[in-house]
């Protein structure tokens, strides 16, 4: 049977809900760090007010995490093994451990240059 095409509307809500997800687990597993906790709700409450994409207005924030979000829906769909970090970690720099926790890794929107070149060290997570 042919695959179904799925709409712009479910590629949205599958997106928004990933970003929720991801979100929801590392608040859980953030060992109670309070400021962190609330930046993460602040996130994650911006992020229900949010029924539609519009991407010529997401603030960095909201940018990175729909970024997050989209790495991870395209892994799993590649096969790619890849597990989410947990609120420690990302607090540590790490979104993401891909190959079965094998390589750590940091996701980016961030343009800027000199940005980049800071994460880009041989001790910290690989950055893409």
């Amino acid at each position: 049977m042919p695959e179904q095409e799925i709409t712009e509307q479910e590629q949205q809500a599958i997106l928004l809900d990933t970003a929720n997800e991801i979100l929801t687990y590392r608040i859980k597993t953030s060992n109670h760090d309070r400021r962190y906790i609330k930046t993460q709700e602040e996130k994650l409450q911006e992020l229900s007010l949010t029924s539609h994409l519009d991407t010529s207005s997401l603030d960095p924030a909201q940018s990175g995490l729909l970024l997050e979000a989209l790495f991870l829906i395209k892994m799993q769909d590649l096969g790619i093994p890849i597990t989410c970090s947990t609120g420690q970690e990302d607090m540590q720099g790490i979104d993401f451990f891909l190959f079965d926790d094998f390589i750590p890794t940091d996701v980016t929107s961030n343009p800027n240059p000199g940005r980049i070149a800071s994460k880009l060290q041989r001790d910290i997570p690989t950055t893409i």
